[in-house]
């Protein structure tokens, strides 16, 4: 007769009680994934019928588009009738000065030459190398990249010359201080450049200088200027290569974030709140600092529209 082989009856307790425990857990995770489901199709849900909302706020933007360019003025050099030594009563900075004003002493072996203003002018008892070289036909012809500076440099005081050596310079006085220079192309820029006259900054923070367009010619992407500025301070004189702002006044419009724009079929726009109805708007936007567009036309300031356009989508929508 054969003996059948069985387990204690610990060991089938103990199997009865794993197999228990593991249903529990597998039940467990069960309801919890169906309620964790369940929950975010209610978050979803609830999310598309009270999205965020925010107020469309007002804006005043100003439009300054760079200008790099080259001074160009009427200057004539001056040099010293005989070999000697110089100096400057005037300093070693340029100034200003009337006709027959002292511009500089040399003092040779044989007695003291005085150097005396032609007519009023600027003085500046130094050169950069490119006297002579810069005119009106050298730079404005062409669309190429405008010439680089020379390095200006003071003469010192007390330095031995030869004769017919270069002392400085003189700019005669009035004159229009000249610009060649490029901008990027803008319908606003255009404008202004058909009247006639660019308002000029040459800071951010200072106010615009009208500044005379003596001609304009479009390249492409580019606009190349010729300007007479309605300013001169001696301190240009120094370097002829300079960086301005072209004002082109302001624009008043509306601020939204840069996350209520968005793109849908090739249009940029924002849903925008009418009632407790929501609809795609097409708008277009000028990017801003700290993650804000200007919207200069379709919306109003107090307007509501989604904040999260990429979660958005049209229909009714609550409040609470």
């Amino acid at each position: 007769m054969a003996l059948g082989r069985g387990f204690p009856p610990e060991r089938d307790n103990m199997m009865t009680l794993k197999a228990r425990n593991l249903i529990r857990i597998l039940l467990s995770i069960a309801i919890i994934g169906v309620f964790s489901g369940l929950y975010y199709i209610w978050l979803g849900n609830f999310r598309n019928t009270h999205p965020e909302i925010t107020r469309v706020q007002p804006y005043c933007f100003c439009t300054e588009i760079p200008l790099d360019g080259v001074l160009m003025w009427e200057e004539e050099v001056i040099f010293s009738p005989f070999p000697g030594k110089v100096s400057y009563p005037g300093g070693l900075k340029p100034s200003r000065v009337a006709k027959g004003q002292l511009l500089a002493v040399i003092v040779s072996g044989v007695g003291k030459q005085r150097i005396y203003a032609p007519f009023p002018c600027y003085f500046v008892p130094g050169l950069d190398g490119k006297e002579g070289l810069w005119d009106y036909t050298s730079l404005w012809l062409g669309s190429a990249a405008l010439p680089g500076e020379g390095d200006f440099t003071f003469f010192p005081e007390g330095m031995q010359v030869k004769s017919k050596a270069p002392i400085g310079k003189v700019i005669p006085l009035p004159q229009d201080l000249r610009l060649v220079g490029y901008a990027d192309s803008h319908p606003d820029l255009l404008r202004d450049a058909e009247k006639g006259y660019l308002d000029i900054k040459t800071d951010p923070l200072e106010l615009p200088w009208k500044s005379q367009v003596r001609v304009y010619r479009k390249y492409g992407h580019r606009v190349k200027f010729y300007l007479s500025l309605p300013f001169f301070p001696p301190q240009v004189l120094l370097s002829r290569k300079v960086s301005y702002y072209i004002y082109t006044g302001e624009r008043f419009g509306a601020s939204i974030p840069e996350t209520a724009l968005t793109l849908r079929q090739g249009r940029s726009g924002v849903f925008r709140l009418k009632g407790n109805m929501v609809s795609f708007y097409p708008v277009e936007g000028i990017p801003l600092p700290e993650g804000r567009i200007f919207v200069e036309k379709g919306l109003q300031p107090g307007d509501l529209i989604l904040e999260k356009a990429h979660e958005a989508r049209e229909g009714r929508i609550r409040f609470w």
